[in-house]
């Protein structure tokens, strides 16, 4: 069996943020898919990304139809007013996954839900964003490695 199309998907997500550990201006020194969201980081500027478990939409002899949320954590040290950085950043997230809606062809959209800034308890330099998407694909029934297109 191939890998899963969730394991595909989110395996293309990380290709597609690789290029911002170079890019500038937003450059992380990380970008790292994690099983929860972090309530810090040691290392910054740092992209962490959670997939959260899949919900059926809709199901019948062929084919299932999911979605599941995908949740970026941008962490970083502006220095002065973490508002510009923030922007930068979501501007270089949204590029990256919002280029290809679907994915190389691995789902059927990919829907910008929201974003949270937000400021570190340590003097308001220090802090992030959170940004949601929502994905959703459709597979074979019983054979969670086949797109059903």
């Amino acid at each position: 069996m191939n890998d899963p199309i969730k394991l595909a998907i989110m395996n293309y997500i990380q290709t597609r943020l690789n290029p911002l550990t170079m890019d500038e201006p937003a450059t992380a020194r990380v970008v790292q898919r994690k099983a929860s969201l972090q309530a810090v980081s040691a290392i910054t500027p740092a992209l962490y990304f959670v997939a959260y478990p899949e919900r059926k939409i809709e199901e019948d002899t062929i084919c299932i139809t999911l979605e599941f949320s995908v949740v970026f954590q941008l962490f970083f040290t502006s220095g002065r007013d973490p508002g510009p950085t923030t922007d930068l950043f979501e501007a270089a997230v949204q590029q990256a996954i919002e280029a290809e809606d679907q994915l190389g062809g691995l789902v059927d959209w990919v829907k910008f839900e929201s974003n949270n800034p937000f400021i570190l308890e340590d003097g308001g330099t220090d802090g992030g964003t959170i940004m949601q998407y929502t994905v959703q694909y459709r597979r074979q029934r019983g054979a969670p490695d086949k797109r059903y297109a």
